[in-house]
């Protein structure tokens, strides 16, 4: 079995335990490393966030974790952060991910019906990742779903900082002035 293939089935047990229609962010290298549910929880937030994310997701990996360990859950939100992998990987083709990655949100549009999606920009030091960057927006709102930079003040290893960032899409619920205050000192 390969390193993909253990996390699945993983996942696939603590589904049994999540609940449905609930957030859940998607992703690779950045987002493995995340624990969202206990920096939810830390905020005050009583929705449950779950990862699916796996350390070095490329986006021809995607189609399957998200099948069998995602659309499970009928997400009521979804955040999507993949391209880190592969923007750091030798053969990288900006074309092929970028039709791979449209490819991937008609998916996520046609088998969770009732969810928002948020594309989450990819971290990456290399020149590349900004052209990508800006297609991802572009994809983002062609596709009827809302993109999130969270390149624009090195975020590289700063996850709380990062969290901040998604906070505020993550609630159900407007924020109050003490919430806004937060986030902007984030």
């Amino acid at each position: 079995m390969s390193k993909i293939d253990d996390k699945i089935e993983e996942f696939k047990v603590v589904n049994g335990m999540a609940r449905k229609n609930e957030v859940v962010c998607f992703g690779s290298s950045f987002f493995s490393k995340m624990d969202f549910l206990e920096m939810a929880c830390d905020s005050g937030m009583t929705k449950p966030v779950y990862n699916r994310s796996i350390e070095g997701l490329s986006i021809s990996d995607a189609e399957k974790v998200l099948s069998e360990t995602v659309y499970p859950l009928e997400p009521s939100k979804i955040f999507v952060n993949i391209g880190d992998a592969d923007v750091n990987g030798s053969k990288f083709n900006e074309d092929d991910f970028i039709a791979k990655y449209e490819w991937m949100l008609l998916s996520i549009h046609r088998n969770c019906r009732n969810c928002r999606i948020f594309v989450v920009s990819a971290i990456s030091d290399k020149e590349c990742a900004k052209s990508l960057n800006k297609r991802l927006e572009q994809l983002a709102k062609s596709t009827g779903c809302t993109y999130i930079d969270i390149c624009s003040e090195g975020v590289k290893h700063a996850y709380t900082k990062v969290f901040n960032q998604l906070k505020p899409f993550i609630r159900n619920f407007p924020i109050n002035f003490a919430d806004a205050m937060q986030y902007q000192a984030g």
